[in-house]
């Protein structure tokens, strides 16, 4: 699978995951969506919700998101976290 291949399904997947469990209508192709904190007022993500989609993206690609992460900001917009993603699934192949 090409590195492109890659980040397609993981922006499909973590798309899918965010419209149906957390009822949001992201659009993949606006970058400018793509780069807004999601714990932002445009996505209204709660605390609790962050949480829960912490440990769904975890389970869903079967990764481990390092503490270091979290707290650098990895997991603050769409793009970060498919980038994130993306790195710790290279790591462990």
């Amino acid at each position: 699978m090409t590195a492109d291949n890659c980040m397609n399904n993981i922006d499909k997947t973590l798309v899918k995951l965010l419209n149906e469990k957390y009822n949001l209508n992201v659009d993949i192709e606006n970058i400018d969506v793509l780069n807004k904190n999601i714990m932002g007022t445009e996505f209204n993500l709660s605390p609790v919700d962050m949480l829960c989609l912490f440990f769904d993206v975890e389970n869903l690609f079967n990764i481990r998101i390092p503490q270091e992460d979290i707290v650098s900001g990895k997991f603050n917009s769409f793009s970060n976290i498919i980038n994130m993603i993306s790195e710790l699934l290279k790591s462990v192949q």
